[in-house]
C-alpha cells in the first residue's frame, strides 16, 4: 500500500485530509500534494521519540496503526529519504548565510525563506535547540536586531564560541516537541567582550589587571592603523570590540585589544564617531582644551622627553595626557599607562623611571585633563 493510499484511507475514516494535515503542520495543503505525502513518513519517525501526549504526529501514528505495520512505515521512510532530498524538502525553511552587520542594524544579518506553519513557534539555536531564542515574531529577513542582539550574543557566550566559528539552525517548537526547521549555517563569532565593573572607564577600563594584560596591541600594523576600539555602550553588561577598518564586531582573537588612542578612548568611555578623539594624534589629545578632555595648559608643548619626565616627577599626585604626533600615554600619579608594541605588545604599565618612549627622540606635549584619577 502506498503512503498516499494510507493517507486517503485515513481521510475515509472520518478524518478529513485538511484536518490531518493541520495536526501535522497547523495549516492546510492539497490532500494529493506529493511533497506532503513524502514528508509524512519522515515526520512520523522524527517525532516517534517525543511525548505522545503532546505530539500531533503520534495521533496520526495511532490512526495509521491498523492500516500499516511499523515495518512498512520504516520502509516507506527509507524509500522517501532520497526523494525528500531531491525535492529540497528535508528542511522546510532555508536559513541564509549569516554575515556581520553594523551594530545599529543588529550586529548580524540573519534571514530565512519559507513559511512557519500555523501556531508553531520558531527558535534560533546556537548550536542547537538547547541554547535558543524565540524569533517567531521577528521579520524573516531581519531575525537579529538591536532589540534582541544581546540575547543572540548571549547564545554565543553560553556555547563558549567567542572568536571561533559558530553554527546556527532554526527549529520548530510545538508544545514540548522541537524539530529541525532549517539547514545549518556557520558564522564568525565576536571575540570575548569585556565585563567592566562598575562600568567602562578609568586606567583599568573597569576590568581586573590580569584581563587588561591579556589584551593585545590590535591594529593592521605597528603604526596602529585601523586600531580596534571598544563599543562604549554596553550590550547586556558586555563591552564589545570593534574593527577599526569596518566598524563591525571584531572576530579575530589576535585582534582582541586596542591601540594607544583607543585605549584613551576606553579610559574616557568615548563612543566612536567620525573624526572623533580616537582618530586624533597624541598632540591633539594632550592639547585638547575642550571636550572630551578639557586639558589645562601645562606650558609643555613639542618638548623633549627629558623635560616631560622632569615635569611629571614633580607632579606625581596628578593625572596627565602626554602625546607626540605618533603616540599618546596616560600618566597617573607617576605611573605611565599605554598600549604599545614595546616592551611588550599590548598594555604596558611602568614607573616614570622605567618609561622609555620609542622613538626616544620624539617631541612631546603635556596636558592636564579635567578628569583626574586616584591611586590604582
Amino acid at each position: 500500500m502506498s503512503f498516499k493510499r494510507a493517507f486517503i484511507a485515513c481521510s475515509e475514516r472520518h478524518l478529513a485530509a485538511g484536518i490531518l494535515e493541520k495536526l501535522l503542520f497547523g495549516s492546510s495543503r492539497a490532500d494529493n500534494d506529493d511533497r506532503f505525502c513524502l514528508r509524512l513518513p519522515l515526520l512520523l519517525v522524527r517525532f516517534a521519540g517525543h511525548d505522545h501526549a503532546t505530539c500531533p504526529c503520534s495521533i496520526v501514528m495511532l490512526l495509521l496503526g491498523d492500516i500499516l505495520r511499523p515495518s512498512e512505515i520504516l520502509s516507506f521512510c527509507a524509500d522517501t529519504e532520497s526523494q525528500m532530498a531531491a525535492l529540497g524538502s528535508s528542511a522546510p525553511l532555508k536559513l541564509h548565510a549569516i554575515t556581520l552587520a553594523p551594530l545599529s542594524h543588529g550586529g548580524y544579518h540573519v534571514s530565512y525563506s519559507g513559511s512557519i506553519p500555523g501556531e508553531t513557534r520558531l527558535l534560533l539555536g546556537i548550536p542547537d535547540s538547547n541554547n535558543a531564542i524565540d524569533i517567531t515574531h521577528q521579520k524573516h529577513h531581519h531575525l537579529v536586531d538591536e532589540a534582541n542582539l544581546g540575547k543572540f550574543l548571549a547564545l554565543i557566550g553560553n556555547a563558549h564560541l567567542w572568536g571561533t566559528q559558530g553554527s546556527c539552525r532554526l527549529y520548530f517548537k510545538n508544545g514540548n516537541s522541537t524539530s529541525n526547521a532549517s539547514n545549518e549555517v556557520t558564522f564568525d563569532c565576536p571575540v570575548k567582550p569585556l565585563v567592566c565593573r562598575p562600568r567602562l572607564g578609568g586606567p583599568s577600563l573597569g576590568i581586573p589587571p590580569s584581563e587588561l594584560m591579556n589584551l593585545t596591541y590590535a591594529a593592521e600594523n605597528a603604526h596602529g592603523d585601523f586600531g580596534r576600539f571598544l563599543h562604549a555602550d554596553a550590550i547586556d553588561g558586555c563591552v564589545y570590540f570593534r574593527n577599526g577598518k569596518t566598524g563591525l564586531l571584531e572576530t579575530s582573537n589576535d585582534k582582541r585589544g586596542l591601540v594607544c588612542t583607543t585605549y584613551i578612548g576606553g579610559v574616557w568611555a568615548l563612543s566612536a564617531t567620525p573624526g572623533g578623539a580616537m582618530t586624533w594624534t597624541g598632540v591633539d589629545i594632550a592639547t585638547c582644551s575642550g571636550p572630551p578632555f578639557a586639558c589645562a595648559d601645562t606650558g609643555l608643548q613639542e618638548t623633549s622627553i627629558k623635560e616631560v619626565k622632569s615635569f611629571l616627577e614633580q607632579h606625581k599626585s596628578e593625572t596627565f595626557l602626554v602625546g607626540s604626533h605618533s603616540h599618546i600615554v596616560l600618566a597617573v600619579r607617576g605611573v605611565v599607562h599605554e598600549f604599545t608594541t614595546n616592551p611588550r605588545s599590548g598594555y604596558n604599565k611602568r614607573s616614570l623611571e622605567n618609561w622609555t618612549p620609542h622613538p626616544h627622540t620624539s617631541l612631546w606635549s603635556v596636558g592636564k585633563p579635567a578628569l583626574q584619577f586616584g591611586n590604582l
